[in-house]
């Protein structure tokens, strides 16, 4: 299993991974990226207005999590999986600051609640989203799970 790549990569740096960490003692994580005033995104969201849209935001958000599972082992022999959002599953997401072209800089802060490894690997966690050090986002209890790809059969 991996994350997005290229121009959907949102992570330049993982600068602290904490097993014990965060405020429920089960986690912490923070990823850095540095923002390209060109990039594609700012043109594809409002006419005359660039900002990165939240869908995206929400993307690095899922991108951190994915970084924390994998560094907890969660992806070894998992070969077939991928990551997803959990089924049937909602979370509470705040946005307070907008990601422009004059931007420098953004942050994801990974707080992991828990964590299960039966039936599949899931974690929930908040995710505080920075922009330029000021709190931008605040998205919680964010549910991502390593899922199985169902099995192919050849057609011969």
């Amino acid at each position: 299993p991996r994350i997005q790549g290229g121009a959907m990569l949102f992570l330049d740096n993982v600068s602290d991974i904490d097993w014990s960490g965060g405020p429920w003692g089960r986690g912490y994580l923070k990823a850095t990226a540095q923002i390209d005033s060109k990039a594609w995104h700012f043109d594809a969201h409002f006419m005359n207005d660039p900002v990165m849209c939240g869908n995206l935001i929400l993307d690095g958000c899922y991108q951190a999590i994915a970084v924390y599972m994998a560094s907890l082992g969660f992806t070894l022999n998992s070969d077939n999986c991928y990551f997803e959002p959990v089924h049937n599953h909602s979370a509470l997401i705040q946005f307070r600051r907008q990601v422009t072209p004059a931007s420098k800089d953004i942050s994801f802060e990974v707080f992991v609640e828990s964590s299960q490894l039966e039936p599949n690997p899931v974690i929930y966690a908040d995710v505080l989203f920075s922009v330029d050090g000021q709190k931008a986002s605040h998205c919680k209890r964010l549910g991502l799970q390593l899922t199985s790809q169902p099995e192919h059969e050849s057609n011969v």
